[in-house]
């Protein structure tokens, strides 16, 4: 009888166990958020090491560029034409909607710590930052392209449209007031990050050059690159690496010098951009059916490892990866 009550339990634990493998998801290498921009129809889709698709989530809005990341199994997906923010939950695929200020346009979070700016008004913008449950929000004048932070300030770059004149502001994130509003040479930043306690900022506009700002003295420098446009900059240990927008190229500088290292051109061109260890995801458009082309290279030798082309889905194009 012990014999028979053992094996019947064998057997049942066998199945059980079969059942729970064969219903975990395969493994999320990247994901890619495709919308229209012109009606509320978008896609964020999950892909794995095979460039399959694991999971799509329709999305009723229009307008999402950016996926936010906030490495805990959270992403954030704010909608440039509307007043929403979606969230999805990786762990249980739950896609929710938040309502929020107008038009969100940029979205930027560390650990619990967000901050998030809107084209809120004809010529003034609203930077909001939130950790936690405390939320706080500040009008700046300008349109409010894009931010990041440190543990003191918030950094914004905005452009006064009417003046043609593009502004740095420093916010001060815990008594929430502007402590420095300073006029900037360059315009149309597309990526702006603090990198030892220096903040550089792109431009996408017909320049080619970056600008440097010393968190510490105040002070903004200016570097020339040997492309125009520069728009991302992907941080390592020892130097810099940045991207032009729409090109090929890519250009490493010296992270504490910002001396030329090496110019690099890749055999796609560069739409976005993500890094994993030694790896460089890199995102082309094929803006005629609205498919896209992902690159992974080898950060050391710059040789291409894989290569994934995108499902065209929809009306809709492509507009941002994620990697995990």
């Amino acid at each position: 009888m012990r014999l028979r009550f053992f094996l019947q339990f064998l057997c049942i634990s066998i199945l059980l166990t079969s059942c729970t493998v064969s219903s975990l998801p395969s493994t999320h290498t990247f994901g890619a958020i495709y919308t229209n921009a012109t009606i509320p129809d978008s896609a964020f889709v999950l892909f794995d090491q095979n460039g399959d698709k694991n999971h799509e989530f329709e999305i009723p809005a229009m307008g999402i560029f950016q996926i936010v990341n906030n490495g805990s199994g959270n992403i954030f997906l704010p909608v440039q034409y509307e007043n929403k923010i979606y969230s999805l939950t990786l762990a249980n695929n739950e896609l929710k909607e938040t309502k929020s200020h107008p038009y969100p346009i940029y979205m930027k979070q560390t650990g619990n710590f967000r901050v998030t700016t809107f084209n809120s008004a004809l010529q003034a913008g609203t930077v909001e930052w939130q950790e936690g449950k405390t939320s706080r929000s500040w009008a700046v004048s300008g349109f409010p392209r894009i931010a990041t932070f440190d543990q003191t300030y918030i950094y914004v770059f905005a452009t006064i449209i009417e003046q043609k004149k593009p502004v740095l502001y420093v916010i001060n994130r815990n008594s929430a007031k502007i402590a420095a509003a300073i006029p900037i040479k360059i315009d149309q930043a597309n990526d702006m990050q603090v990198i030892d306690h220096r903040l550089f900022i792109t431009s996408v506009a017909n320049q080619n050059q970056i600008a440097i700002f010393d968190c510490k003295t105040k002070k903004i420098t200016y570097q020339t690159l040997p492309e125009l446009r520069p728009e991302y900059i992907v941080p390592m240990s020892q130097y810099l690496l940045i991207s032009y927008q729409n090109s090929k190229k890519l250009t490493k500088i010296d992270r504490k010098t910002y001396r030329i290292l090496e110019q690099i051109e890749l055999p796609q061109p560069v739409f976005k951009l993500k890094q994993k260890a030694n790896e460089l995801y890199v995102l082309s458009q094929i803006p005629a059916n609205g498919q896209g082309l992902v690159g992974v290279y080898n950060i050391s030798n710059w040789k291409l490892k894989k290569k994934y082309l995108l499902p065209t889905i929809r009306d809709t194009t492509v507009q941002d990866i994620v990697v995990f």
